[in-house]
């Protein structure tokens, strides 16, 4: 199960995502902001799902592009991810 908290400040939202177990997901999703987000413990799969797959281990900060396509798999167990973006109004 994947589990989500939200907060924001100062102008910037903030998501923790935090994956119960491996092989929980993230869907593949696109937002029309650029935003960064952080692998805070653990090891993910990011994936675009075109064929590029990318597996990052914590620490380690990403950068996805407006309209760029992706999704996050945990590859381990209590895996965490902190995605950083401008706050938006729907």
């Amino acid at each position: 199960m994947l589990q989500q908290r939200a907060f924001s400040f100062f102008g910037t939202s903030f998501t923790l995502y935090v994956f119960e177990r491996a092989g929980d997901e993230l869907p593949l999703h696109q937002h029309s902001f650029e935003h960064g987000s952080v692998v805070a413990s653990g090891r993910v799969l990011v994936f675009d799902g075109a064929g590029t797959e990318l597996p990052i281990a914590a620490p380690h900060a990403l950068v996805f592009t407006a309209q760029k396509r992706h999704g996050i798999r945990a590859l381990s167990d209590g895996a965490a991810v902190l995605n950083v973006m401008p706050s938006v109004t729907p």
